[in-house]
């Protein structure tokens, strides 16, 4: 399942807290580029989303979102950056 279809999955199914994008760059196997996934659901601002950088602690609080954009900066632990950056 694809983000967009994750998002229809998390409305149809009443999700009106926050949506948690797990596994969207676990492996880079997709035929699309590495971030794609996560951009799509960054681009609906009316979803909220909890995507904290990974290992980072932080706590799911009922209505708050983490919006942090980790895979953007370049920074951050060099493990959890996409294989191939310029794809």
């Amino acid at each position: 399942m694809g983000p967009e279809g994750a998002v229809r999955s998390f409305r149809a199914l009443g999700g009106h807290g926050l949506l948690m994008a797990i596994h969207w760059g676990l492996f880079d196997l997709a035929l699309h580029h590495w971030k794609r996934p996560i951009e799509n659901l960054f681009a609906l601002k009316a979803l909220k989303l909890w995507s904290p950088e990974p290992g980072t602690p932080s706590d799911v609080v009922q209505g708050q979102e983490i919006r942090s954009e980790w895979w953007r900066c370049g920074g951050g632990d060099p493990k959890l950056m996409p294989p191939d950056s310029s794809r």
